[in-house]
Formats: structure tokens, C-alpha cells, sequence
């Protein structure tokens, strides 16, 4: 078939826009349908993107960045950033909500000042804007000033170094102010998290428990509208039963298969494999707050016991990597010239003799039971680890909680180690800012670690733009958190996803998000290819 020919027959069947329905597979229910508390892999993966929407979409790997709901941002001081919004964005509209406006500058300020301290009396509803918190904008933005209807003037302490980053997360995205404001008025604020309102190219039709969830084509949105009416996922937890639905092909898309099954889904004439980059991070983490982990030495002696080498070879079929740094690979600031702490079994008895000498040492090690992006298999990697543990006279009871029940629990410093991770990292913040003083009223630090030195090169390093200068600042962040151990690097994952090849124009990124808008299937252009 000639080349262009069939680009411009594509063209065509896409300007028709067939009624498909795309079906993806997740790894995990949907914990939170309010985009601003979301701090699970499959809630932003369902919400972002799809039904809601941030100022701009950055692309990590080219460090650039497309306006999305941002017409242009200008920065008329260091202190000062101008953001421009576009004029007729429409919102969603459902059995509750009929919107009489188009997104405007009321919307953004709404978006951020709804998460900020000063306007939430509940301590625990503060807690729950995690994210917010972790990037300490309560500190960094002073001020956000209306202009005019589609202009809004932000205040900052210093320069934001990480703007468009920033500007590009979830739990920045728009959300609709009236929406808001009209449930308050009817006592129904409930309806705002449950029937989620956004600016995104599909609108939330229902959800099935903690099974499924709906999605159906804006025709209203205000970029390229996608080529497809539906969009369904389904939260499968089970590994096989996951991978089956992709070999059966129910799913079109699936979030990381089985690792067993990794080589017969290449030999699939039916599936292509596509995999990330090495952005997701497996760690234990000690509550060095209270409990026995608050001694550093005992942090050491676990870390001497684990054969990590071996977990990787055989939990994760060879497929990740040891992880020997604080920061993930992808990021240019990322170097190899740190050696982890080595197994040593024989040191790690003796040590544990003069720290416990009467009596053995008995833990409790919190474990995933569902399957993440950084760990498919928890339980599994728990008992592996109790293993090496019982080699060096430790005991240890493995924890096992429902996941959501595990997060708040953990966040609550209720562990004395756990297995946790990261996943689809794209932004330094969320890794190093869990560690800081701050973070440990949220619960994103859930080592309960804190350090003033930490701190403040911390702060430093992200109001430093030269990369050497930055370099040589996370040399000295490192050396502090490679000597505490408040969490102990494991591996870097990376994230597969299983994908049919009926699927054309997927943009597969490294964020937790992914871009569904352009996709077509391949069969329906085939179909209209005959019929012309």
C-alpha cells in the first residue's frame, strides 16, 4: 500500500470518527476520583489527561512542554509568573451540573487555593492534599492574583525553577469552581469526588464498584477530540488474570503483564511490548521515628542481610536493575559512582549480637498485597526478605494490609519497615521532597526521617539551575541519605505495558498519565480503505 495513501485514507477514517470502544487494563482499583488528592498510580491514570486537564502537558525526556488549558506564560519578574488562559473551554456537564460558563481565571485560583493550608480547618482534609504539601507550595506561592477573566498574576518566594514541570501535574489540574460552588450551596459536596468535572477530551459516565470505570467522548472539548466514543478500564489486581485479558484480547492496552509471561506475549503476532524507561523505584522504607529502627546501626545490619541481587533475578525475572542512587535513571542529574551496601551475612550476625544480645529481635515488615509498576509481586519478595532476615537471628511477621488501608496506615507511621515505592517518576520533587522535616505531617514520609541538613540543601538545590552546581548540591544530599538509610534503595523497575497491535498513534509517556486522545484502530482504517 502506498505510504501517503494511507496516511490520507487514515486522515479521513479519523475526521469520521468510528464508535470503538478502547479498553485498558490496570494493575490496581481507583482509590480517589478528586484529581487533587490522587495519589495512586490507577487514579491518575483514569483522571489525567482524560477527564481532567493542567495547564500544560511536559514531556520529561525532551524537557519541553504543549499548552493545554495555559494559552502562554510569561515570567515579568523572578518572583512573578503571568499565566494566560484560553478563551472557550468548556466543562463537562452531568445529571447535577449543567455549566453556564467556559473555564476562566476564577477556575485556576480555585484549583490551587482550595489545597492551600490557610483555607482547610481540617487537619485531616489538609493531609489529604499530599501531593501540595509535598511540594511545599503552601511556602513557595505567596500570592495568586486575578488580571482579568483569563488572567492570573502568581506571587512566588523565589523563582520556580521547575514551572512547566510543575504547571503539568495532576494535582494541579483545573477543576470547575461553579461545579463546586453549586454542590456546596445544595449540601451535596460529596457529588464533587464522585462524579468528577473536568475540561479533558472524556467525561466520567460511571464506575463498577472497584472493578471498572466509564468513560465516554467530550464532543465539547477544545483540542483534537478523539477518534473513539468509549473508554473503559478495568482494575484487575491478578497478574495472570490481567495478562490473560490482553492475550484473549479483551483489553487493547494492558498495565504491566505478568514478568513469567514477558516472553510469550513477544512471541504474540497479536501484542507488541512497549517499556518505559527504568522510572519506577522499589524501596524499603524504616520508620526511624519510633520503634527499633530509630537506631541507624540496625538500619545498616537489615541492609547487609538482604540479597538483593537475587530478588531482582528471581521476583522480578531478571528485569530490573539495583538501585544505586537517591534519584531515579532518567534523571540527567542521576550518576552510577555510588556502590550500595553489600551482603555481608557473617558482619550482620555479629552486629546483632552486641545490639541484642539476651533475647532475638522480632519486626514487623508491612508488605504491597496488590501489584505496582515497581513491585509485581510483594507478598512473594516479603517472604524472601524474612528469609535473609531469620539468617541473621531476626524475626519477622509479615503485615498485610488492603492497599488503601496500608497507605493511610503507613503514612501514619503505624510500620516498623515497609516495602513501597514510586512509580512513572517524572518530577525530582516527589522523590526527594518525601524525605524532608515537612512531609512528615502529610505522611508522604513515611521513614518519619528528619534532617535539617537535608532540609536546606534541599532547598538550595531546587533554586539552582546551573547542572554541575545542582550535581555537586545532591552529592552532599546524598552522602547524608546513603549514611542514614531512612529508606533503602532496592531496584529500578521498568514499567511495560502490553499493548494490541490494532492500536495505532498510542503515545506511550513516562508519567503516570497516559495519552489516549490520538489513538485509532487499525482494523476500522482497513475497513475504510475497501470501502473507498
Amino acid at each position: 500500500m502506498d505510504y501517503i495513501k494511507f496516511l490520507l485514507i487514515t486522515a479521513i477514517f479519523v475526521s469520521n470518527g468510528y464508535s470503538a470502544t478502547l479498553r485498558v487494563c490496570l494493575e490496581s482499583p481507583v482509590y480517589e476520583f478528586d484529581i487533587h488528592k490522587a495519589h495512586d498510580t490507577s487514579s491518575v491514570e483514569v483522571l489525567h489527561k482524560k477527564v481532567y486537564e493542567s495547564l500544560v502537558k511536559y514531556y520529561p525526556e525532551k524537557k519541553s512542554y504543549y499548552s493545554l488549558i495555559a494559552d502562554k506564560i510569561e515570567f515579568p519578574a523572578a518572583n512573578k509568573i503571568l499565566i494566560n488562559l484560553k478563551k472557550n473551554i468548556n466543562f463537562h456537564s452531568n445529571k447535577y451540573f449543567k455549566p453556564k460558563r467556559t473555564l476562566n481565571a476564577d477556575d485556576l485560583i480555585f484549583s490551587f487555593s482550595r489545597q492551600m493550608l490557610k483555607n482547610i480547618k481540617s487537619k485531616k482534609e489538609q493531609s489529604e492534599f499530599v501531593n501540595y504539601r509535598d511540594r511545599q507550595l503552601d511556602e513557595r506561592i505567596i500570592e495568586m492574583k486575578r488580571v482579568n477573566n483569563h488572567t492570573v498574576l502568581m506571587t512566588t518566594k523565589s523563582k520556580f525553577m521547575d514551572v512547566y514541570e510543575l504547571f503539568s501535574e495532576h494535582f494541579l489540574a483545573i477543576n470547575s469552581k461553579e461545579y463546586y460552588d453549586q454542590l456546596k450551596r445544595n449540601n451535596k459536596l460529596e457529588y464533587f469526588s464522585e462524579f468528577p468535572i473536568g475540561t479533558g477530551p472524556f467525561k466520567f459516565v460511571n464506575k463498577k464498584k472497584k472493578l471498572q470505570v466509564n468513560l465516554e467522548r467530550f464532543d465539547k472539548y477544545h483540542g483534537n477530540k478523539p477518534k473513539y466514543k468509549k473508554l473503559n478500564f478495568y482494575l484487575v489486581s491478578n497478574n495472570e488474570k490481567r495478562t490473560n485479558y490482553s492475550l484473549n484480547g479483551k483489553c487493547h492496552i494492558t498495565h504491566n503483564p505478568s514478568w513469567s509471561a514477558i516472553k510469550s506475549i513477544e512471541k504474540n503476532k497479536t501484542l507488541k511490548i512497549l517499556p518505559s524507561l527504568k522510572n519506577n523505584m522499589l524501596f524499603m522504607v524504616f520508620n526511624t521515628q519510633k520503634g527499633p529502627f530509630k537506631n541507624k546501626e540496625l538500619r545498616k545490619i537489615v541492609a547487609k542481610s538482604l540479597n538483593i541481587e537475587d530478588y531482582i533475578r528471581d521476583a522480578f525475572y531478571g528485569h530490573g536493575k539495583r538501585a544505586n542512587h537517591i534519584l531515579t535513571p532518567n534523571f540527567k542529574e542521576y550518576n552510577n559512582d555510588y556502590t550500595p551496601i553489600q551482603k555481608d551475612i557473617i558482619e550482620a550476625r555479629k552486629q546483632i549480637k552486641k545490639l541484642y544480645p539476651y533475647k532475638k529481635l522480632t519486626l514487623n515488615l508491612w508488605t504491597l498485597t496488590v501489584p505496582r509498576p515497581y513491585c509485581p509481586d510483594g507478598v512473594s519478595l516479603a517472604q524472601k526478605i524474612k528469609i535473609d532476615l531469620s539468617k541473621v537471628g531476626i524475626i519477622v511477621n509479615i503485615i498485610k494490609k488492603p492497599f488503601d488501608e496500608f497507605l493511610k496506615k503507613t503514612s501514619r507511621g503505624e510500620h516498623d519497615f515497609a516495602l513501597l515505592g514510586m512509580a512513572n517518576i517524572t518530577g525530582q520533587e516527589e522523590i526527594l521532597m518525601s524525605l524532608t522535616c515537612n512531609s512528615i505531617k502529610n505522611g508522604s514520609n513515611r521513614a518519619r526521617w528528619c534532617n535539617k541538613k537535608y532540609d536546606k540543601l534541599i532547598s538550595l538545590y531546587f533554586s539552582t539551575k546551573n547542572i554541575q552546581a545542582r550535581k555537586a548540591i545532591l552529592k552532599e544530599i546524598s552522602l547524608i541519605f546513603n549514611s542514614e538509610i531512612p529508606r533503602l534503595q532496592i531496584a529500578y523497575m521498568p514499567k511495560n505495558k502490553v499493548v494490541s497491535k490494532n492500536i495505532l498513534n498510542y503515545n506511550f509517556t513516562n508519567d503516570s498519565a497516559g495519552d489516549y486522545t490520538n489513538i485509532v484502530f487499525l482494523n476500522d482504517v482497513i475497513k475504510s480503505l475497501k470501502s473507498k
